[in-house]
């Protein structure tokens, strides 16, 4: 369960119990191997393992991207008449 919650990027601590691990799966939409059928999990396993290793640019995972972000940032401009929202706003690039 530890392998699952570390390959879906849920943090948790290794004196964690079972059923404390197996909730932290159940509360992040981790279905049981008995409910999913091989093809439905392999699929899944390369979605998330593409998001894992995307890459921004050349020299930057995506996820190493996202960490220097401000998320879900809103911004005004009376001046403008304007208002928006970026989920990443990355101001050093």
């Amino acid at each position: 369960m530890q392998e699952q919650l570390d390959f879906m990027g849920v943090e948790y601590k290794k004196t964690d119990t079972n059923p404390v691990l197996r909730n932290l799966l159940a509360k992040n939409g981790y279905v049981f191997k008995k409910e999913l059928g091989k093809d439905e999990r392999t699929a899944i396993e390369t979605i998330i393992d593409r998001a894992h290793n995307f890459q921004y640019d050349m020299k930057t995972s995506f996820r190493e991207f996202i960490s220097e972000c401000d998320c879900q940032k809103i911004c005004v401009s009376e001046e403008w008449g304007m208002k928006g929202k970026f989920d990443f706003l990355n101001r050093s690039r």
